[in-house]
């Protein structure tokens, strides 16, 4: 109360005024209840809302007075199916669809509404659960395994290409991924698939000029990857699916941060071009599996300097190590067929202020392979070319012989020291399976058998002994016994200088059981070294 006896409540509650004069102290009393300050109204800060699935948005309530006395709401969705909306007024889209969203006061039962739109985050092909787009443009992302009980099942063919992808989480349903699907996504840098992901295929370019600025591991339900797949991308590392069978044409072209790959024991080719233009990968181990290195597939790796080959490559296409520039050595298999233009053109080499200096030294392992002629070298300039003694193709002939050429090395064969032979048990059909192998006096190694097939029998089977020599040096010959319960054969020997189709074991020197069983060895490479094996097969006939 002021001077002038104007009252003001102040709170719920009762009280009592007293006025006193000042001559005589003379009083009178007046008793104040205070009511509650009764709500008037309420309203929405919008009356509209567009959602899509997934995505959450605050609704605000303003209550009329602002200083009512009772502040309680009450908030509820006429459809909660498409959107729900908790006790703070935060709405969440659930599936597409239109809904009410309304606010209640407690005292006097006031309310205001707003209007809620839910739309699809995804465009999705209903008939085949593929994903052809999305609505709204934003960097993270996550797909679901389903839209409008619809299972999602692939992400199409362009479906986010030049999109602002920052990263992407795939569910487990999600089987394909289609041609281009996020190509030119430069901000896209990580991908995340489902622990148990069901992927088997991604498309060509899916990946194409994507950013992936770390590093990516695919689900090893991938079988298909498409020519391009990750070409231009900024891809560092990337893990292989463990069945892969085929590295696509294209596939990591010009993939300059890519350091190294490793490649699955499963994969059989490697497309044209398929690490062209990688400047940082520094190193290669091709499995055993490829025949063939094609047209241009290291072509530009400026900084490849370890390359392993494969015991059983026939060719080298054109332009196959083209300008790799940091490779000073790499030895070529026994196997080894033909080699194609400037397959190792401006390979090993260094500039200096007047010159171009070759330091790239190649051994060859066998016999001299044909080389493809017409414009261009197949190595450069330089550089010098190593054999071993009894190898064929390399002294007194063009171009070898050439010294403005190249340096030809001959090199004395010499004895395996520090080695080991490993190889396969051949079951037999009544038979007792292989137990021992030995070698010839010059072989210092040590001999061991690993068992992978059983003795049933069958009517037809083909098995493999694998002898490896791991160390560099070359070994004349080893020999093969097979011991069955009639007596023991000796299978023969293998000796350095002899290929494929010029050496096999007549059947004569081989052991006959009563079943007409026939061991065949074959001679797979002619010389034991780190990268050969003597490979004997084994036919029923």
């Amino acid at each position: 109360m002021d001077a002038t006896g104007k009252v003001t409540g102040i709170k719920v509650g009762t009280a009592t005024i007293t006025a006193t004069t000042v001559d005589g102290g003379k009083t009178a009393s007046c008793a104040v209840t205070v009511n509650p300050l009764g709500v008037t109204g309420v309203s929405l800060n919008s009356t509209t809302l567009a959602l899509y699935v997934s995505d959450s948005a605050s609704l605000t309530a303003t209550i009329a007075p602002t200083n009512a006395a009772n502040q309680n709401l009450t908030w509820t969705s006429a459809k909660p199916d498409i959107a729900t909306v908790d006790g703070s007024g935060m709405v969440t889209g659930i599936k597409a669809g239109t809904t009410v969203i309304t606010v209640t006061t407690a005292d006097g039962g006031f309310s205001a509404s707003c209007t809620v739109t839910v739309t699809n985050l995804f465009i999705v092909d209903a008939a085949t659960g593929t994903i052809t787009g999305m609505n709204d443009s934003r960097a993270n992302i996550e797909i679901p395994a389903a839209v409008d009980g619809v299972p999602i099942t692939a992400i199409g063919n362009h479906a986010f290409e030049y999109d602002n992808l920052a990263s992407i989480i795939i569910p487990n349903t999600v089987t394909a991924i289609g041609t281009q699907a996020f190509f030119q996504c430069q901000n896209l840098n990580t991908v995340t698939f489902a622990a148990d992901s069901k992927l088997t295929t991604i498309g060509a370019n899916a990946f194409n000029s994507a950013g992936l600025r770390t590093s990516l591991t695919l689900p090893d339900s991938v079988t298909s990857i498409g020519q391009g797949a990750f070409s231009n991308s900024a891809l560092t590392t990337i893990g292989l699916p463990a069945g892969l069978t085929a590295i696509s044409d294209n596939m990591f072209k010009s993939c300059a941060s890519l350091t190294k790959v490793v490649l699955p024991t499963t994969v059989q080719t490697i497309g044209n071009s398929a690490f062209s233009g990688c400047t940082g990968l520094t190193e290669i181990a091709i499995p055993d599996g490829v025949t063939v290195i094609p047209d241009s597939a290291f072509d530009g790796c400026w900084a490849l300097a370890s390359v392993q080959l494969p015991s059983g490559l026939t060719t080298i296409g054109t332009n196959g190590f083209y300008r790799c520039e940091a490779l000073k050595s790499i030895t070529l298999p026994a196997s080894l067929e033909t080699i194609g233009q400037q397959a190792f053109d401006e390979a090993g080499t260094v500039d200096d202020p007047n010159r171009i200096i070759t330091k790239l030294k190649i051994t060859f392992a066998g016999n001299a392979p044909t080389l493809a002629t017409g414009i261009g070298l197949n190595f450069a300039k330089g550089t010098t070319i190593q054999y071993y003694a009894g190898c064929t193709g390399f002294a007194g002939v063009q171009p070898w012989k050439d010294p403005s050429m190249y340096t030809l090395v001959e090199l004395n064969a010499q004895p395996i020291t520090n080695t080991a032979i490993s190889g396969v048990t051949i079951p037999f059909n009544g038979d007792t399976p292989v137990t021992a192998i030995t070698a010839d006096p010059q072989y210092t190694g040590t001999v061991s058998w690993t068992e992978t097939i059983s003795g049933t029998p069958v009517t037809n089977f083909m098995a493999w002994l694998f002898v490896r020599a791991d160390s560099g040096g070359a070994h004349r010959s080893v020999t093969v016994w097979y011991n069955s319960q009639y007596n023991d054969a000796k299978l023969g020997s293998g000796t350095r200088g002899q290929r494929l189709s010029d050496f096999l074991w007549s059947d004569s020197r081989c052991h006959h059981n009563p079943s007409g069983n026939v061991i065949r060895p074959l001679l797979y490479n002619h010389r034991l070294n780190s990268s050969n094996n003597l490979l004997f097969q084994s036919d029923r006939r």
